[in-house]
This record gives C-alpha cells, sequence and structure tokens, in this order.
C-alpha cells in the first residue's frame, strides 16, 4: 500500500518528473490497472483491493483520451454497445455536472458511486501524476455505478468525472475547512493554474458491463485578486468548500475568475467536447442521448 493520503477534502498530489513519466500506452494501462483491481466487485458493492496490483501487466494496451490522441478500452470490457437512444447515467452529486447536461439539453439519471476516493489516492501514491489521479478517480466512479445498476439499467451508459486544480506543483481538491479556502485563495489571487477533470464511460448492455473509455481535458485558469471584504464574504458563502480548488466559474467565484484557456465546461466540472469524442468512440451521438430525453 502506499503512504497514506490527505483526506479527500484537501489532498495534494506532485507530480513526478517529466523524464519519469510513462510513455501515454504505459500511463493509460496504469490507470486501468490500478482501477481494475480497486473497483472489483464483490456481489454488487465494488471492494478496495491493491489497486497497485496489475498495473504493468503485459497484453493491456490503450491511451488517454483528451492530451493524447485515441481512447483506451479495458481488455476485461471488451462488448459493443449500439444505441440510438440511449439513457446517460451521471456517476456524481456535482449539482455543477448535472446542470451542464441539463442545458445541453440530457437529463441523465443520477446515481452517486460508492468509490472509497481516500483509499485509491493512498494507494495511487504522492508521486501519481495529475492526468493519472483524476483519470482514475473517474474510472473507479463510473465503474462502481455500472456494476450497481446493469440489473435495473440494462440499456445505458455510465459517465463518471473528477476534478483537481494543479496549482504551485500540487494537485488540489476541494478545501478542508474555512481556513484553507482562505489560504488557497492567498496561492492563487493574481496567479494561474490549470483545472484537470477525467472522464471515464462505461456501457452497459443486456445488464452486462460493455466497453469503457476513459480521458481527460486541462484547462488554465487565470485568478483576479478579490479585497479582503470580496474574499471574506464569499467564504461566508460556503461555496468555495464544495469544490475543487475552492472557486466556481459559474457561480459566485466567477467574478474573481480574469479568464480560462481551453474549455470552460471542463473547469465547471464536464467537458462537453470531450464527453462528445468519448460517446463516439462508443458508437454514440449527442442526439441518442437528446432523443432519450425528447
Amino acid at each position: 500500500m502506499g503512504p497514506a493520503a490527505l483526506p479527500r477534502a484537501d489532498v495534494r498530489r506532485r507530480p513526478r518528473r517529466r523524464d519519469d513519466v510513462a510513455t501515454d500506452r504505459e500511463a493509460a494501462e496504469a490507470v486501468i490497472g490500478v482501477v481494475d483491481v480497486c473497483c472489483r466487485r464483490d456481489s454488487e458493492r465494488p471492494t478496495h483491493l491493491s489497486i497497485l496490483a496489475g498495473v504493468g501487466r503485459p497484453g493491456a494496451a490503450g491511451r488517454h483520451r483528451g492530451q493524447h490522441p485515441g481512447p483506451h478500452r479495458s481488455r476485461h470490457h471488451e462488448r459493443d454497445v449500439g444505441f440510438r437512444d440511449v439513457r446517460l447515467v451521471l456517476a456524481s452529486a456535482s449539482p455543477a455536472r448535472l446542470a451542464i447536461l441539463r442545458a445541453a439539453g440530457v437529463e441523465p439519471l443520477v446515481e452517486v458511486s460508492d468509490v472509497d476516493e481516500d483509499a485509491l489516492l493512498a494507494e495511487l501514491g504522492a508521486d501519481a501524476e495529475p492526468v493519472d489521479t483524476v483519470t482514475a478517480l473517474a474510472l473507479a466512479k463510473a465503474r462502481s455505478v455500472a456494476a450497481r445498476i446493469a440489473a435495473t439499467e440494462r440499456e445505458c451508459v455510465v459517465i463518471g468525472a473528477d476534478s483537481m486544480l494543479f496549482l504551485e506543483g500540487e494537485l488540489v481538491g476541494k478545501p478542508r475547512d474555512v481556513d484553507a479556502a482562505r489560504g488557497r485563495w492567498d496561492q492563487m489571487a493574481g496567479q494561474s493554474a490549470e483545472l484537470f477533470t477525467g472522464h471515464a464511460l462505461v456501457a452497459v448492455g443486456g445488464g452486462e458491463l460493455g466497453r469503457e473509455v476513459i480521458g481527460h481535458a486541462r484547462t488554465a485558469v487565470t485568478f483576479g485578486v478579490p479585497t479582503t471584504g470580496e474574499l471574506e464574504a464569499y467564504l461566508a458563502t460556503g461555496e468555495p468548500l464544495a469544490v475543487a480548488g475552492a472557486f466556481t466559474l459559474d457561480g459566485r467565484g466567477g467574478w474573481f475568475v480574469e479568464g480560462v484557456e481551453g474549455d470552460p465546461s471542463n473547469v465547471i466540472g464536464l467537458s462537453l467536447p470531450l464527453t462528445r469524442r468519448l460517446l463516439a468512440e462508443i458508437g454514440i451521438g449527442v442526439d441518442a442521448l437528446w432523443a432519450r430525453t425528447g
């Protein structure tokens, strides 16, 4: 088992040096291997095993979709699922992700995963790459929900996502309390950081888990400098405590964002362009999602 992680609410991870990073194929294989053994099912509930076992196993292949070309398919899930009219299942409690999908014409079924994120992060270890961290979490969430609902939602696609902010060499999630959020803003004010969101889709067909694809999106965010009064008022709303990086783009935090470089929907919590590409990899067009809700 890897070193103990800070609680998920304020986890920090420092990436490896570039010359220590595995190839695209190896990185994707590692993420899949990590989650393969972390989320094996015991009846309908995933159990936590050592997620480092199986990393680097021979015969597995694939890539991240996002900054790296090509999607990944797990060797354990090769069953194709074709849809003309598909139910999308959102494996997240995030109101922002739900709002993005609704605004884009999709009314998903919401099923929150029961993944032990702290344990998964601890197994990943302090040297995990930002991309690997958020993608592993996204895939674990999607698999957890897909396994749980396969018996009742026999034809669907489950999407999992996880967002974290890469700031001054550290990967940070939700602040644990107001003091942590205040400290985070002391770091961010007037600076730029990168928001990473891992995405994972798992298809369910005939009550069985089918193909899965993973990817990530990265968006640069430049922050303004709130006054002391503005920051204290913002902290008092409680909003910064509920989101990765202690800020929102689509809420009160948007007043303090000077600009973004890349996909803004990724900052909110779900990249629509990336999600569309991942859906296409399993044979689903966004019009199928519209048909399901219309």
